[in-house]
């Protein structure tokens, strides 16, 4: 696996991305095994106002963390710094049911920092760009399904909040959807050279004998050959479709409960306006619907949020 992100800055350059290699990121890892199968979603919480500021501490770690902290860290201008191929320290205790067992992050999850404050500042549009290529290509060159990527909050729920402002389901459905320049995936696959020569070996050894058609032994193995290309090409044609309607399904079912916990908030506010509340309890209720806003919580956590807000106004 390591061996095949090797490839990675050249990949990522494929995919259109500006990429910077940071000296010694062949070997910069921390000990033990990395076998990622999908990439997880950060934002830095680092200051605004530079592209990179927080480049070093992802590259050396914390006085509480040794580095890398990432293998990848995409500036504000979506320049792509590639740091590490090998086993980082991102992603802490926590699990993705069905993909990723409990505290295995480091070694299952390959790690993306974004630079943002993570406290209500804006995406710039070439960052999510870059990200959204970035994740594809990574994936892609890992064999692994183009639905392998989670946020941060979505691995560690309760702990973390990150990537704050990102919609991880329209994200993957981006990711999905996503094309390097030039619309096509470079790729390792056999089967486009596969039926080439198929149909070169068909051509050249069969024919007619007489008004009868015939068919050399190499002409029935690139039959066969076709006929197993078409099969592939079909099965993966189905899984594609497949992919798609759950990234779709995945997505209306996170804008219904986004706008569910909207109107949620909405009510209850008009609730406590009318039955004369403290001034304080309002106040914390704007707190929440801002927090809502900021980091996408789920209908859970507003519930969670504002019976703490109540028991306060009460007490």
């Amino acid at each position: 696996m390591v061996t095949d992100l090797l490839n990675l800055p050249a990949t990522l350059e494929r995919w259109g991305l500006t990429v910077v290699e940071v000296t010694g990121w062949e070997d910069r890892r921390r000990p033990g095994r990395f076998d990622p199968i999908g990439v997880l979603i950060h934002h830095t919480a680092g200051p605004r106002g530079k592209d990179a500021p927080s480049l070093q501490v992802c590259i050396d770690g914390r006085s509480d963390l040794p580095g890398p902290l990432c293998q990848l860290l995409v500036a504000r201008s979506g320049k792509v710094y590639v740091i590490s191929i090998g086993k980082a320290n991102h992603a802490g205790t926590g699990r993705i049911p069905d993909h990723v067992p409990a505290d295995l992050g480091n070694i299952r999850l390959l790690g993306i920092e974004a630079e943002n404050d993570g406290i209500g500042e804006p995406w710039p549009d070439e960052q999510v760009a870059a990200m959204v290529r970035a994740t594809a290509a990574v994936l892609d060159l890992l064999g692994q399904p183009r639905t392998n990527v989670w946020g941060h909050r979505e691995y560690a729920p309760g702990r973390k909040i990150d990537p704050t402002g990102i919609d991880m389901a329209l994200f993957r459905a981006d990711v999905a959807a996503a094309q390097p320049p030039g619309g096509t995936v470079p790729t390792d696959n056999p089967y486009p050279a596969e039926t080439a020569e198929a149909l070169e070996l068909l051509a050249q050894h069969a024919g007619y004998v007489g008004d009868r058609l015939w068919f050399g032994p190499l002409a029935l193995e690139a039959l066969h050959r076709l006929k197993n290309d078409k099969l592939a090409l079909a099965a993966a044609n189905k899984t594609s479709a497949d992919t798609m309607v759950r990234i779709v399904a995945e997505r209306d079912a996170a804008k219904a409960n986004r706008e569910a916990a909207e109107a949620e908030v909405a009510m209850l506010r008009k609730q406590l306006q009318e039955g004369g509340r403290t001034p304080q309890l309002l106040a914390d209720l704007d707190d929440l619907r801002a927090k809502f806003d900021a980091i996408g919580m789920d209908l859970a956590d507003v519930a969670e949020t504002l019976e703490a807000a109540i028991a306060k106004a009460r007490a």
